[in-house]
């Protein structure tokens, strides 16, 4: 999985260079990705013993949200 999202990083990567890759850039608000991250990091965190904490925030970025999640 992570061999996957590697490559397929680097595959995006190339598109951006070539100009190939679409974008759907819309202002959305940050967090519901923030929540997802720190759900999905938090597991890894609590299998080392520690404790990841966030703070909310009502912020709206403008951004492709698909991308951000990838890159994230």
């Amino acid at each position: 999985a992570a061999q996957d999202a590697i490559l397929n990083s680097l595959l995006d990567i190339s598109r951006m260079e070539s100009g190939q890759l679409q974008t759907r850039v819309r202002d959305f608000a940050l967090q519901p990705l923030l929540d997802a991250l720190l759900r999905e990091s938090g597991i890894i965190a609590a299998n080392s013993g520690l404790v990841l904490e966030g703070v909310a925030t009502r912020a709206v970025i403008r951004s492709d949200e698909a991308l951000l999640r990838r890159i994230l």
